[in-house]
């Protein structure tokens, strides 16, 4: 298949391709579950598939919940970012939910 070709359906970069390879490196679950749904790979002792994958977001509307329109801005809080990676953070909030009906 070629290390270019594998790296890229593992959706690794080829060094860390070539580092799996020579056993300096271990994969993480979703290259392994990767390699099992692209490639029928079977594990002796793990099943990537049992182990729960985050979602991935693919729209802004998937953030949207019913009690948004009851808030405002004084009802959220940042609490911390944090660097998840390269291309992403982590972000906890603190939530008030109004009690009753809508406020506006």
């Amino acid at each position: 298949m070629g290390a270019e070709r594998a790296a890229r359906e593992l959706e690794v970069c080829l060094a860390s391709f070539y580092k799996y390879v020579a056993k300096k490196n271990v994969p993480d679950m979703d290259v392994l579950r990767t390699a099992a749904e692209k490639w029928g790979v079977k594990w002796k002792y793990l099943d990537p598939s049992e182990i729960v994958r985050p979602v991935k977001m693919k729209s802004p509307e998937q953030l949207v919940f019913s009690f948004l329109s009851t808030m405002d801005e004084d009802d959220v809080k940042v609490v911390e970012v944090v660097p998840e990676g390269k291309n992403a953070l982590q972000v906890v909030l603190k939530l008030r939910f109004p009690a009753g009906a809508s406020k506006r």
